[in-house]
């Protein structure tokens, strides 16, 4: 490992939209905050983390510089799945626009090429995914 693995890589360039304030910020030191799921959150992962391995993975984040760990419980994450995603525009936003006007908020977001996942509340996860299976495949 790395003596300090915050120096890895080299900051993104940033990406000029004028009326918009997160594209053009660059990291030039540990955010305030970073979700990691060290419970299980190894789905996404080819090959899952043991106990060892999630202890190495929070003293790397003491290490670069996060000062605070915060857990939560009772939540939920919700999922819309399908590789249609990657040519069809639009999913993110029907997704965000139908949890808003739930009342759920959003407490995380995950991406990739087929997959968005949100962590919301536990206690609207069954509202939040009736709403969202209606806004995508109908009653």
């Amino acid at each position: 490992m790395q003596k300090n693995p915050s120096k890895k890589y080299r900051p993104f360039p940033p990406v000029a939209l004028p009326d918009r304030q997160w594209p053009d910020r660059v990291l030039t030191r540990a955010p305030i905050w970073c979700s990691v799921d060290l419970r299980d959150g190894n789905q996404a992962l080819a090959v899952p983390m043991n106990v060892s391995q999630k202890l190495e993975l929070f003293q790397t984040l003491v290490k670069i510089g996060f000062r605070e760990v915060i857990t939560a419980e009772k939540i939920g994450k919700l999922s819309i799945v399908g590789v249609g995603m990657k040519s069809h525009t639009g999913v993110a936003g029907k997704l965000f626009e139908t949890l808003a006007k739930e009342g759920v908020n959003i407490s995380m977001i995950s991406t990739s090429e087929i997959k968005i996942s949100v962590v919301i509340d536990l206690a609207k996860a069954e509202q939040a995914v009736k709403a969202v299976h209606a806004a995508f495949i109908g009653n």
